[in-house]
């Protein structure tokens, strides 16, 4: 006779799913920086550098120049766009705009900021991750203990915190 083991149940304060979630991450996160130091998947390192002082330019002209002093403050040898442009600026050929307010941080800074957003983007891949290992359990439950986990993770001590920063229009896409 043979014996058909029923699957597990998601349960909400199961410990056990937490670590399986954070070892599948950490796991991810570890093949990442296994990677070797000088590319990125698939990128050069040379390409890195030529698109970071790209983006500095492109905030320069914006209005932001702070992303284009730092490069020339660590002595980093510009293009001749880059430097065309810091020489303009230098000899008051390209004035400061006036702008309303501070610029749009980037998202680094935000995510420093507000620990919603990290754990915004870890829902997203953990709620797969519980998926795959609980597939009888409702869609429903799957995602709110995912949020549970996220939040957690993230050390915000109220789930609807998570959930109002989800359903926010101001959340980063």
């Amino acid at each position: 006779m043979i014996v058909i083991k029923p699957r597990p149940r998601l349960k909400l304060d199961d410990e056990a799913i937490v670590t399986v979630v954070a070892e599948e991450l950490d796991e991810e996160e570890r093949q990442f920086y296994l990677l070797r130091w000088d590319t990125h998947p698939g990128v050069r390192l040379s390409d890195i550098k030529r698109q970071r002082q790209q983006d500095a330019v492109n905030r320069a002209r914006a209005g932001d120049w702070r992303l284009l002093a730092d490069l020339v403050r660590r002595g980093i040898p510009l293009n001749s766009e880059a430097g065309n442009l810091v020489a303009a600026r230098l000899l008051g050929k390209i004035k400061k705009k006036g702008t309303r307010g501070p610029p749009k941080k980037p998202i680094e800074e935000r995510r420093l900021a507000s620990p919603s957003i990290g754990a915004d983007e870890e829902y997203e891949l953990i709620w797969p991750i519980l998926r795959e290992h609980f597939p009888e359990e409702r869609i429903g439950a799957i995602k709110a203990r995912a949020l549970q986990i996220a939040a957690q993770r993230a050390g915000i001590k109220d789930v609807k915190t998570l959930e109002n920063y989800r359903k926010s229009k101001r959340r980063v896409r």
